[in-house]
């Protein structure tokens, strides 16, 4: 089914101090509660200050998003080289490298889609039907596209959007076969350094404490230790992780080296070496806090203890070797 090809419509969005208190308190609701929409909506997209809004006049080219929504929508189940090929048509509309940054009218002010959280949120409803497709062609398809989308946009535009998809994404790492697993890991691996989602963490620390599926466990692990590798502080936004954060990350991954799983034990267990690492007084209140995730587990409390004053005499005597051997390099080199 050929998409249409009209994408002059757009969607206004009212500045945040047009009716503060109607936007602000509606939106709150409607993009928080992980509905994304398959289309419904056509034309308007009204959304609070944290989405974006930046002028009374903005407007986005919601086109390419309503072809997308609207093509898929007739499409069956057993079509889904279509579907997945409607989703690539969509991405040939995101601009390449080489092109210019759009320069949007001075009357009118027009936003690309992609720029526009409450827009790319829209995807969610109909993505996650692709991503939950039973054909693993399908699910590679998706996932290889919606890579693409997430490290094309800036400014954290997708965190919406990848919020809603969260869920779903954890829930293929509860199938059986092992090649879904595989395309959701890599893309999660590839998305996290581009695109942060503060409020998906969450989710990440419910599922590793109460999914009954191991690998979904394990996975949530897995993300939660990218998290603190690629989200530390950083020019444009130094304290995006507060200490609260790294310390509910922290409680999260202590509780994990308890899970009846060996793999899921061992990938907290990184992920909380990774914490100390970064935060090593965070790292150390949660260990010998009395009421804390370990205070039970006396065991466990002093087998983290000791393997951090090896760490650490390791790295001591390293650096010691280090030095000494730019101490003689530099003896030779002036003789």
């Amino acid at each position: 089914a050929p998409a249409s090809t009209s994408h002059s419509r757009v969607s206004r969005i009212p500045s945040a101090s047009t009716s503060s208190s109607r936007y602000t308190s509606s939106n709150t609701k409607r993009y928080d509660s992980g509905g994304g929409g398959s289309g419904g909506r056509r034309g308007r997209t009204t959304t609070s200050s944290e989405s974006g809004a930046t002028d009374q006049n903005a407007a986005v080219d919601d086109g390419p998003v309503t072809d997308f929504l609207h093509t898929v929508s007739k499409l069956g189940s057993d079509e889904w080289r279509a579907r997945t090929m409607a989703f690539e048509r969509l991405l040939s509309t995101l601009p390449s490298e080489d092109d210019a940054p759009l320069s949007p009218d001075a009357n009118n002010q027009l936003i690309p889609w992609y720029k526009s959280p409450p827009i790319l949120r829209r995807l969610a409803t109909t993505i996650t039907t692709l991503l939950l497709d039973p054909r693993s062609t399908v699910v590679k398809h998706t996932c290889n596209s919606l890579t693409i989308l997430l490290t094309s946009t800036t400014d954290n535009a997708a965190r919406y959007l990848i919020k809603d998809l969260l869920p779903t994404i954890l829930a293929l790492h509860a199938q059986t076969v092992n090649v879904i697993k595989s395309y959701a890991l890599q893309m999660m691996l590839d998305v996290i350094p581009h695109t942060k989602f503060k409020s998906g963490l969450p989710i990440f620390l419910e599922k590793l404490r109460k999914d009954k599926n191991r690998d979904a466990r394990e996975a949530c692990a897995r993300y939660l230790r990218a998290v603190l590798v690629h989200w530390g502080p950083t020019s444009n936004q130094p304290n995006y992780l507060t200490r609260d954060v790294y310390t509910h990350i922290g409680n999260g991954l202590a509780r994990g080296l308890t899970d009846p799983s060996q793999c899921v034990r061992a990938e907290c267990r990184s992920g909380f070496d990774t914490l100390r690492d970064i935060h090593r007084e965070i790292w150390e209140d949660i260990v010998h806090k009395q009421d804390g995730p370990l205070s039970k587990d006396i065991r466990l409390k002093k087998t983290l203890i000791n393997a951090a004053v090896r760490n650490d005499a390791e790295r001591s005597l390293a650096s010691t070797e280090g030095g000494r051997e730019n101490d003689e390099a530099s003896v030779y080199s002036q003789g």
